[in-house]
C-alpha cells in the first residue's frame, strides 16, 4: 500500500520500507542480469517523453475560446501518456535504496576503512552528466561572449524561451527574462571558473570511477552495478527536468479547465482525470470536492484500487498508520552523507518555493526534500539537510555539483530544527550538531 498526505501545499508520501526494498531488489536483479537494462529504460522513456512534450506543447496553446471537448481530449491524452512515461521514469527512484545497499556492500567487502568506503561510493554515485541547471549555465557562458548588443538581446530572448520553465516543479512560476539577463551580464571570472569546474568535475569523476574499478578488481557484474548508481543519478535528474517542463507547458490548459468549472488553478490540481471530464460536462459538484482535498486529504493506492480521504477520515487514517517518535530535544541529528564537507551556519527551513525569500548567503537549507523550484535558495546555501532521499535524489545530485556539504535521510530534521538555530553540519560523518537554539 502507498499513501500520500496533502496539507499546507505539501505532499508527504508513505510506502513501507520492506515493499520499497522488494521492488528495488527486482530492479537491481535486472541490472545484474541484463547489461542493456538501463539503456532499455532510457530508450523507452525517451520515446514516451517526446510524445508527452508534444501533447503538452499543444496544451500550452489553448485559450478562452477552446471548446470543452478539445480541452478534455488534451487533458486525458496528457494523463494517459504521463502514466506511460512514469512506468520508466520511476525506476531510478524505486531502485535507489536497494542499489545503494548492494553497491556499498560491494565496496565494504574490498575496503576496510569506512572513510575510504564513503569517498569511493560518492565517486561511483556522481551523476554521469550535467544537471539541467548546469546545462543552462553553460549556455549562459556562450551568450556572455557575445559583444554585439543586438545579438546579445536576441540570444537572451532565445535563451529565456528555452529555459523559462527551469524553476517549475509540479507547479510554480516561470523565470522572467530579466533574471537571465542580469545573471549573464553579472558573470565574472570567479563565477565563470566555478561553472567550468562543475562541468570538468563530471569527466574527472568518470575517470576516477575507471581507476577505482581497476583498484577494487571488480567483476563485470560488480562494475555494472556500481556504474549504474551514477547512471541512474543522472537519469533521475534528466527525467525530472523533462517531466517538470511538461507541467509548466500544460498550465494554460489547467487554467482553461479551472475557468470552465469556476475553480482555482490549485483546485484543478487536486482532481482526478475523470473528475476533470465531469467539470467539462458542466458538473458543478467538483468545487467543494477540490476545496476539501486542499485543506487536508489522504490519497491511498492499494494494488489497482485508489481512494481519497478527507476531513476526519483522513486524519484518523493518518493517526492510525503513521507513528512518529521524534526527540525534539536531541543535540545531534544523524543522516546519510550525500556530499562531503563540514560547515556551521544558521538554519532556514525551506519547504516550498514561498520559503525561498528567507534564505541568505551562507545559511543551512533544511527541507523535507529539494526540487528544481528551490534552486534559488540552494544556490545560497552553505549546506543542505533533508528528511528524505537516497544517493540519486535531487539534493544529493545538486550538492555534489555545487560542492557543498549535504546530509540526506535524517527523517525528522524539519521537525527538530527551527529557523534561526545554529548547527554544525559534519557531512564527513553524517551528523548535524545543534550549537544553539532560538528561544520560543
Amino acid at each position: 500500500m502507498f499513501f500520500a498526505n496533502f496539507h499546507d501545499e505539501v505532499c508527504d508520501g508513505y510506502l513501507s520500507k520492506s515493499e520499497f526494498m522488494r521492488v528495488g531488489n527486482v530492479i537491481v536483479n535486472k541490472i545484474e542480469e541484463d547489461p542493456n537494462f538501463i539503456d532499455y529504460i532510457r530508450a523507452k522513456f525517451e520515446k514516451y517523453i517526446i510524445e508527452l512534450i508534444n501533447i503538452a506543447k499543444e496544451a500550452n496553446k489553448v485559450g478562452k475560446n477552446t471548446n470543452n471537448k478539445k480541452l478534455n481530449t488534451l487533458f486525458q491524452n496528457y494523463c494517459k501518456k504521463y502514466y506511460k512515461v512514469y512506468l520508466y521514469a520511476s525506476i531510478p527512484f524505486l531502485a535507489d535504496f536497494s542499489l545503494e545497499e548492494k553497491t556499498k556492500n560491494i565496496i565494504a567487502k574490498k575496503i576496510v576503512d569506512k572513510n575510504k568506503q564513503q569517498k569511493m561510493f560518492l565517486t561511483f554515485s556522481y551523476p554521469t552528466g550535467a544537471s539541467w541547471n548546469l546545462k543552462e549555465e553553460l549556455e549562459e557562458l556562450e551568450i556572455y561572449k557575445i559583444k554585439s548588443s543586438a545579438n546579445l538581446n536576441k540570444k537572451i530572448n532565445e535563451h529565456w524561451n528555452e529555459w523559462k520553465w527551469l524553476a517549475y516543479d509540479f507547479e510554480g512560476e516561470e523565470i522572467n527574462r530579466k533574471t537571465f539577463s542580469e545573471k549573464i551580464k553579472k558573470l565574472n571570472a570567479k563565477r565563470i571558473r566555478e561553472i567550468k569546474e562543475q562541468k570538468k568535475k563530471i569527466n574527472t569523476e568518470l575517470k576516477n570511477k575507471q581507476k577505482l574499478s581497476k583498484l577494487l578488481k571488480l567483476t563485470d557484474t560488480e562494475e555494472r552495478l556500481l556504474r549504474a548508481v551514477g547512471e541512474l543519478a543522472y537519469f533521475k535528474e534528466y527525467r525530472k527536468g523533462l517531466s517538470s517542463k511538461t507541467h509548466y507547458l500544460i498550465e494554460p490548459l489547467l487554467i482553461a479547465i479551472a475557468r470552465k468549472g469556476n475553480l482555482s488553478l490549485k483546485e484543478v490540481r487536486y482532481l482526478w482525470p475523470e473528475e476533470i471530464e465531469k467539470i467539462l460536462l458542466n458538473d458543478q459538484s467538483m468545487t467543494k470536492i477540490a476545496s476539501n482535498r486542499i485543506s487536508f486529504s489522504i490519497y491511498i493506492q492499494k494494488g489497482k484500487q485508489q481512494d481519497v480521504l478527507i476531513k476526519k477520515r483522513a486524519k484518523d487514517f493518518l493517526a492510525k498508520n503513521v507513528k512518529e517518535e521524534i526527540n525534539k530535544e536531541t543535540a545531534t541529528i544523524k543522516g546519510v552523507v550525500a556530499s562531503m564537507g563540514k560547515v556551521s551556519g544558521i538554519v532556514k527551513l525551506v519547504i516550498t518555493a514561498r520559503d525561498i525569500k528567507k534564505m541568505k548567503k551562507g545559511n543551512i537549507l533544511v527541507s523535507t526534500m529539494t526540487n528544481p523550484d528551490l534552486i534559488p535558495a540552494i544556490s545560497k546555501a552553505a549546506a543542505i539537510i533533508t528528511d528524505t532521499g537516497g544517493m540519486t535524489c535531487h539534493a544529493a545530485i545538486v550538492s555534489r555539483e555545487l560542492n557543498i556539504p549535504c546530509i540526506i535521510g535524517t527523517q525528522h530534521a524539519t521537525k527538530i530544527l527551527k529557523d534561526g538555530d545554529k548547527v554544525e553540519v559534519d557531512a564527513n560523518n553524517g551528523t548535524i550538531k545543534i550549537l544553539s537554539r532560538v528561544s520560543l
